[in-house]
């Protein structure tokens, strides 16, 4: 029932009471009177609950606003406000993709326009300190400015000069023909080359603790074997026998080495080159011989 229903239920009944005369009129009065106080304060205290729970529910979400609030003005400034740490290696960072810029557009400059007057022995010579400086910014990198990606990226580009510079020495024939691009000894000089390779590559997986360099190392080792095998001149299911023999010592170096903690970045990933070496074999007899 409504209220106004319970009050005219209340009225009645009180009326019904005073007119069997089992109370007075001054009774009958003094109760209709308190019966309206009793409402009024009931509709009094209704609203203020009402307000009170209205101002709650509002600070609770003021409350709830706070920390997203706080949560994200400390996210704007951690983007806007860097660490002093952050800032020298992204300085330094730049400096140095600048510094390689700069040697690009140098490099690029001597191939356009002083190239064809350099002697041979000049040309190779440019590759050679190429290779030098990038391992030189490699080790600034890594033992001064402490950035080991930076110094990694550069001992990869060293790295990779290494075979152009031997590839040069080969075309511009400093050694003799026989050394040549197309002498007689060319495969003598791909085997003594990577002969010279595998100890610098070796020594890099080792310090660097680098997956890259532990392949360069088993793809320089199967491009001796190749190398050797083509000097020799065995006949095409001969040459693939060798390397299959190439093969099978892999097999038993990797049961020899792999409880030696020594070589264990490199008993890992021979489990995923050996998959793949018939690739490079294969590759190596159509492009190379």
């Amino acid at each position: 029932m409504s209220d106004s229903d319970n009050r005219e239920l209340f009225v009645k009944q009180l009326s019904s009471l005073k007119d069997g005369e089992y109370i007075s009129h001054d009774h009958y009065r003094i109760t209709i009177d308190a019966f309206e106080k009793f409402k009024l304060n009931q509709e009094a205290i209704k609203e203020n609950v009402l307000a009170a729970s209205a101002v709650s529910i509002h600070v609770a979400e003021v409350e709830a606003e706070i920390p997203k609030q706080a949560e994200e003005n400390e996210r704007r400034i951690t983007k806007k406000r860097l660490s002093p740490e952050e800032i020298r290696e992204r300085n330094i960072s730049w400096l140095l993709n600048i510094g390689v810029l700069m040697l690009l557009i140098g490099g690029i400059y001597i191939a356009t326009s002083n190239w064809s007057t350099m002697s041979n022995v000049m040309k190779s010579g440019c590759i050679a300190l190429i290779s030098v400086l990038f391992y030189g910014i490699a080790i600034f990198a890594d033992k001064v400015l402490k950035i080991k990606k930076t110094s990694f990226a550069f001992y990869v580009l060293a790295s990779l000069f290494l075979p152009i510079l031997i590839l040069s020495i080969a075309w511009f024939e400093l050694l003799g023909t026989y050394f040549s691009f197309y002498g007689q000894g060319r495969f003598l000089l791909g085997a003594l080359g990577s002969i010279c390779l595998l100890p610098v590559y070796f020594l890099l997986a080792k310090k660097l603790n680098s997956r890259l360099f532990a392949w360069f190392v088993f793809i320089t080792m199967t491009f001796l074997a190749g190398y050797t095998l083509a000097f020799v001149r065995f006949t095409n299911d001969l040459f693939y026998l060798g390397m299959t023999f190439f093969s099978f010592l892999y097999v038993m170096g990797y049961h020899w080495l792999r409880k030696k903690k020594q070589f264990l970045l490199f008993i890992e990933q021979f489990k995923h080159f050996v998959q793949i070496q018939l690739i490079f074999t294969t590759v190596f007899y159509d492009v190379i011989l």
